[in-house]
């Protein structure tokens, strides 16, 4: 309407045409407009640094070497990184200053995973937290519930597939239990592309013992 406002989208989509013909919403504008931020954040966009060095004034920009045609997705008309790569950028460009407890995400798909259990109402966890057994410490788990025990684990793909590694991961799981915690370990994919896959583990190992108590 004439003589009004504009609103936030008509912000968004003059950001992005002002950055350019590659540009995209990105880091904390992404995270916002996919639901995984609560606060309404600065416009923020990225683009590539083969565009001319104009510098654009409607948004903080951000200039990457590569932006692949597989990290945009459409939204409403306007052009916003995908979930995946809008937690890699975040992780590599801000302190992390959302926490469970009192430690931040040490990663982008803990990050994630926060994201995912704030959303499906899973309960509240602390990150990082180092757990001991009798004959001493075990592991540091990468999420704690805080009212039932369960203990969450995200296995990067590259790390973990090794067949030693998958030994060690499966030792690591059963002296957990012996502790008497619930192990859920999820892989770097499944947080990434399939948390479906995550919420279903996640209530799996919630609800028995919600049951119980």
């Amino acid at each position: 309407m004439a003589g009004s406002a504009p609103s936030r989208e008509q912000r968004q989509l003059a950001a992005v045409l002002d950055a350019g013909a590659d540009a995209a919403l990105s880091h904390a504008t992404a995270a916002y407009h996919g639901k995984m931020w609560r606060r309404s954040p600065s416009l923020e966009v990225v683009r590539t640094r083969a565009h001319p060095i104009r510098r654009p004034t409607l948004a903080r920009v951000h200039r990457v070497r590569d932006l692949r045609a597989g990290h945009v997705i459409a939204v409403d008309g306007l052009r916003v990184t995908t979930p995946a790569r809008t937690v890699m950028d975040l992780a590599a460009t801000m302190p992390l200053e959302e926490r469970i407890g009192q430690t931040p995400a040490e990663s982008g798909l803990e990050y994630r995973m926060a994201d995912i259990a704030r959303r499906f109402g899973l309960g509240p966890m602390r990150r990082q937290i180092d757990i001991y057994g009798d004959d001493g410490w075990i592991a540091r788990v990468d999420f704690l519930h805080e009212h039932q025990p369960v203990a969450v684990l995200i296995d990067g793909d590259a790390w973990h597939r090794a067949i030693t590694q998958v030994a060690a991961d499966d030792l690591e799981s059963r002296r957990l239990r012996a502790a008497g915690l619930d192990v859920v370990r999820v892989s770097e994919l499944e947080v990434l592309y399939d948390e479906r896959t995550v919420v279903r583990r996640m209530r799996a190992a919630l609800e028995p013992t919600a049951v119980a108590a």
